[in-house]
């Protein structure tokens, strides 16, 4: 049904060619415009969490050193230094910058519209792309001033450039596709997991491919590689990689990755919730229903995909698998022999192609059946955009509300300490950083926080203590058994993923 030099939709034939396009280009239209509007919605509600409090805090900067940390940290510069530029375009605030995530979001969905109107018919691309338009995976993460958009729409404007190379030509096109490719590399580290898909496509396919067009593709994926590799070379050599709490991986890690795929981090079991690893077998019962609802629905959906990929999109539909499962196990195989913690957002290279396998099961299926199904599975995805957007169980850790909060209770001589979710909490605080901080993660840096509290139970009259993210900075669970030492209880205040406690010192309510 689909090859490298043209594509002919039959259920398009004898029909005005024009009328059908102007048709699809109305509906790509409105698309995108509700594309949008679901992701600047609310846009600066909620507090910025950790990581975009380093994104914030990277874009004030030079280039230099952005890049500096970012090879000390493991983290690829190109988002950082796009966002230093962009904070300078408009005002200073976690909305402006959650915007630039918000606008390359929507550029995505036509992006990945395009891409598979190369090689499936158009209804697959409308589908696809409707269904990316309403996830909530993507509607989430372009309201986060990160990077994987900028990942998204790099990896999927290299291959759609590429797949047009290979079918019609063009040098243009090899250049766009090298430059986006290199862009993708240059915004996340995974995104070097396209590239063993693309070249085991290749290969298969090398005898379908003219060798004036194959050569060059293989030159310039090698030139890219070449490009990436004094990244790869700083990262190994300078990188943390030892930093930060290690969670290995489950049996539940790689479903988990599929089931955010289909309806995001809003719907079921929360964030904090899973890492609550001895809740798990209650957490499972307490959710079981919407669970199941989800699997069998994405489920039914997934697997008639697979089913009829290979008519629907011929010999690109090994491309597909591969887009899908190998950036898929590639980082639970890396999470198995390093100290580098497994996310669903890690692999979410693959998130479009799980997107595109989903609506030719929708397609395929025609008539009533695909109305009953593809509406399931919209309110589904719609029932989790209301928790994202209304629901504080699923919303980030509101550091906000916890800064106002102590500023508002605060008394001279009280101190603050904040447990997992510092830098977000330092970033209200601006340039006059007052809070600190214990390292937990490992059970012998303990002493170390016991000392320092005894240390500061001299010091402050009273502490405010900011928890949030604890599964992370505070693993053992140790932080209220050293307090209740040192200090005693004097109250406290819970926000959305945050609990605020004040204690006062113990000594000096025995001195009183």
């Amino acid at each position: 049904m689909c090859g490298f030099c043209g594509i002919w939709d039959s259920g398009f034939r004898g029909q005005p060619m024009i009328r059908i396009a102007d048709r699809q280009g109305i509906l790509l239209a409105l698309l995108l415009l509700f594309g949008l509007t679901l992701r600047v919605y609310d846009l600066g509600a909620q507090s910025v969490w950790i990581d975009e409090a380093l994104s914030l805090a990277w874009a004030k900067l030079p280039v230099t050193s952005i890049v500096y940390e970012g090879a000390h940290d493991n983290q690829a510069p190109l988002y950082f230094i796009l966002l230093r530029w962009w904070m300078r375009l408009g005002p200073e605030t976690e909305a402006w910058a959650r915007l630039f995530s918000a606008l390359l979001g929507t550029v995505l969905i036509g992006v990945f519209y395009l891409f598979v109107s190369e090689f499936a018919e158009k209804a697959v691309a409308l589908v696809s792309a409707g269904l990316l338009t309403v996830a909530p995976l993507a509607v989430w993460h372009s309201q986060d001033a990160r990077v994987y958009m900028l990942m998204l729409v790099s990896s999927y404007a290299g291959l759609l450039f590429l797949l047009r190379y290979l079918r019609g030509g063009g040098l243009l096109f090899l250049i766009g596709s090298g430059i986006a490719l290199e862009c993708a590399l240059y915004t996340h580290l995974y995104a070097i997991f396209l590239f063993p898909p693309l070249l085991l496509f290749l290969w298969v396919s090398r005898k379908d491919i003219p060798p004036i067009r194959l050569f060059p593709v293989f030159t310039t994926l090698v030139v890219v590689g070449a490009a990436y590799v004094p990244w790869i070379w700083i990262a190994l050599t300078t990188s943390r990689l030892d930093a930060g709490f290690y969670r290995s991986i489950s049996i539940f890690s790689l479903p988990y990755a599929l089931y955010a795929f289909s309806v995001g981090y809003s719907l079921g079991p929360s964030v904090a919730e899973l890492h609550d690893q001895e809740r798990t077998s209650a957490l499972l019962l307490a959710h079981w229903p919407v669970i199941l609802l989800v699997t069998v629905l994405f489920g039914v959906a997934f697997l008639r995909g697979l089913q009829r990929l290979k008519a629907y999109c011929g010999r690109f539909g090994l491309l597909l698998l591969l887009i899908l499962s190998l950036p898929l196990v590639l980082p639970v195989l890396i999470t198995l022999v390093s100290q580098v913690t497994f996310n669903a957002r890690y692999a979410i290279v693959s998130f479009p192609a799980y997107l595109l396998i989903v609506a030719i099961g929708i397609v395929s299926l025609r008539g009533r059946a695909a109305w009953l199904l593809g509406g399931s599975l919209a309110a589904l995805m719609v029932a989790s955009l209301m928790g994202r957007y209304y629901n504080p169980v699923y919303a980030n850790a509101d550091s906000r509300a916890a800064y106002r909060h102590i500023q508002a209770q605060r008394q001279p001589g009280d101190c603050v300490l904040v447990i997992g979710v510092t830098e977000a909490f330092r970033y209200y605080e601006g340039s006059e950083i007052q809070s600190r901080w214990l390292d937990l993660r490992q059970r012998d840096r303990i002493p170390v926080g016991d000392q320092l509290l005894r240390e500061w139970s001299e010091e402050c009259s009273g502490l405010w203590v900011v928890a949030g993210r604890t599964w992370e900075s505070d693993p053992l669970n140790v932080i209220h058994d050293l307090l209740d030492k040192h200090f005693r209880p004097a109250g406290g205040h819970s926000f959305s993923g945050v609990e605020v406690s004040h204690y006062r010192s113990r000594k000096e309510s025995e001195g009183s």
